[in-house]
């Protein structure tokens, strides 16, 4: 196995590949000046110095199951089953990494709030969350499902949950054949998640950088769900024609500025999350 690493700094694209031995790799995370590689059944993470195109491994007790790096790339951190993390400085990997042991769960992957100071571990398997404040908080929380992904919003006070059509083995739950979405509030795990019906799978997820809203489509559906995350409420909003993919525009103004794009097959939709308006946006 070999990591392809394009070099367009100067002259003619030229692709590096150090390899990476024997063992497929099963994710790559980039952060700074080097790439981490998780492989699958493999307990030695790899650490790939772009420039200097060396390799270096850490090996743990056991196989990783998940790779992050914050958004600001000075970090990478590696889930371990039962929910320990190492905390990898990107900027001196050679480091002995940071150890947390967190409250023992079956979840497999972890999200990361932008800034970094908070932390969901959840998976496909448990309909219990672990929820990390750094640098040493913990809490487990309790879901309405098993989950298929997170985004957990700027300032890590909120998040959307999209769970798992399917419940746990031996289970039915308020919410069996049917697809959930969930705004949990991070800042006081005592509350229930408000859980949000969706007309069919959910198709695309995303939250505002200022974390006051959250979008979710769905696939084949014209409805939109718009979440308030300041107060875990939704509306459904209907758009020309089915909603394919959303995002958010850049906002350096206030929360009622925010505008979410949504894509159709041929044209846009500009969503105001704050009024509910829809603007459609010619080709």
């Amino acid at each position: 196995t070999s990591l392809g690493i394009l070099q367009l700094a100067a002259g003619p694209a030229q692709i590096d590949r150090p390899s990476l031995g024997v063992g497929a790799a099963a994710e790559v995370v980039v952060a700074g000046d080097y790439a981490w590689v998780r492989r699958w059944a493999e307990t030695a993470i790899l650490i790939v110095d772009l420039t200097g195109l060396t390799v270096e491994s850490y090996d743990f007790a056991a196989a990783p199951s998940d790779l992050v790096a914050s958004a600001d790339g000075s970090e990478v951190f590696a889930l371990y089953v039962p929910s320990t993390i190492l905390t990898f400085d990107a900027t001196d990997p050679t480091a002995t990494p940071l150890v947390e042991i967190l409250p023992s769960s079956a979840a497999t992957e972890l999200a990361m709030s932008p800034a970094a100071d908070v932390g969901l571990l959840y998976g496909s398997g448990t309909d219990e969350a672990v929820l990390w404040t750094r640098p040493s908080d913990s809490a487990v929380v309790q879901l309405v499902k098993p989950v298929r992904d997170v985004a957990v919003a700027s300032g890590g006070g909120s998040a959307i949950v999209v769970h798992t059509l399917a419940d746990l083995d031996g289970v039915d739950d308020t919410f069996t054949d049917q697809y959930v979405v969930s705004v949990l509030d991070l800042t006081d795990t005592e509350l229930p998640a408000n859980a949000i019906t969706m007309p069919s799978l959910p198709k695309s997820w995303t939250v505002s950088s200022g974390g006051d809203f959250g979008v979710v489509t769905s696939e084949g559906s014209d409805e939109v769900v718009v979440v308030d995350l300041g107060t875990g409420l939704a509306d459904l909003i209907e758009v020309s024609s089915p909603a394919g993919y959303v995002g958010f525009l850049p906002n350096s103004g206030t929360p009622a500025d925010e505008i979410a794009w949504v894509s159709h097959a041929d044209d846009l939709s500009w969503i105001s999350p704050s009024t509910g308006t829809v603007e459609a946006v010619a080709p």
